[in-house]
């Protein structure tokens, strides 16, 4: 045998063998993702006005509309916000594999013009607040949205807590919020 691990022959020649290794039981498992990804109900379609299943709300300035606006589906968030204020949309994510992923979201923007932000964060990861204008929204039309976490930004086998918190610095902030997805890449 050699040490590439093939079997050598006569006059030198050699035919490399296959080694199968068994692997762990751990890394067989893979985590199930549903529609939205490592996200619930990405899409609020499981939603009364003021509760969307899987979601956290800070105040009643975020609720849930169901009708023919929606992106995808039925169900979107709408987001009322005036001057001084801020809401925060959350959700707990399922356990998160040792990958990279990409979250995804969609928004539209109902008045103009408009000063605000929108921002960003994975909490319990060491991935750094993104923080959008609200500006950048398009006026009435749907404009998706894309972040890349680098795997080396979380804690693989564990749940992360995805926030988006919206602040308004003008009078007032009307935005939807559709299809929210975080699949790994």
């Amino acid at each position: 045998m050699n040490k590439q691990g093939g079997i050598v022959f006569r006059k030198g020649k050699y035919k490399l063998r296959k080694i199968n290794r068994k692997k762990s039981l751990l890394s067989k498992k893979r985590i199930k993702l549903t529609s939205w990804g490592s996200l619930q109900n990405g899409g609020f379609e499981d939603a009364t006005p003021l509760q969307a299943a899987h979601w956290s709300v800070s105040s009643n300035d975020i609720y849930f509309a169901k009708n023919d606006s929606a992106l995808f589906g039925k169900g979107y968030a709408v987001i009322a916000l005036t001057k001084g204020e801020d809401a925060v949309l959350s959700q707990i994510t399922l356990p998160l594999e040792d990958s990279n992923y990409r979250l995804a979201f969609w928004l539209r923007r109902v008045t103009t013009p408009m000063d605000g932000t929108i921002t960003v964060s994975l909490i319990g990861s060491s991935l750094l607040p993104i923080t959008y204008q609200a500006s950048l929204v398009s006026y009435l039309k749907w404009r998706k949205f894309i972040i890349t976490i680098n795997s080396a930004a979380l804690d693989p086998g564990k749940s992360h807590t995805l926030s988006v918190r919206f602040s308004c610095n003008s009078s007032s902030l009307l935005l939807n919020m559709d299809n929210v997805t975080l699949f790994p890449t």
